[in-house]
């Protein structure tokens, strides 16, 4: 099966265990230039040939939760930008969404932040 995660988020996922979020490793990993390269050729890779989950057909058979605006674990809205806060809110949002959501939607904003390719290209119901 395929994955529903764009590119960028699964060389992420793949690369560092949760003990590595929370230490140095993280940061120490984004100065390697050669990790910053290839994360980019990810991101250039994940706007311009990942098909994004809304860029898909809709279905009627789940619940689908599109998390935007202050819903955004990601996000800056509404929230502290300190990393205990981001990520007491991101785990706060995982629980309810897992609870009730069959499939969960969020914004993708590190592949647009390390690609020099800004623009996703998309079907004609969903412009960039």
């Amino acid at each position: 099966m395929e994955s529903a995660l764009p590119p960028t988020i699964q060389m992420l996922l793949a690369e560092f265990s949760d003990e590595d979020l929370e230490t140095r490793k993280l940061h120490d990993r984004f100065r390697d230039s050669v990790f910053v390269r290839e994360f980019k050729d990810q991101a250039k890779y994940s706007l311009v040939k990942f098909v994004y989950a809304d860029d898909k057909p809709i279905t009627n058979d789940a619940f689908l939760m599109y998390a935007g605006g202050g819903l955004n674990p990601l996000g800056t809205y509404g929230k502290c930008s300190l990393q205990e806060c981001w990520m007491d809110n991101t785990l706060a949002f995982s629980r309810l969404a897992g609870l009730y959501a069959n499939l969960t939607l969020i914004p993708d904003p590190l592949s647009s932040w390390m690609s020099p390719y800004r623009t996703r290209q998309t079907n004609s119901k969903h412009p960039a």
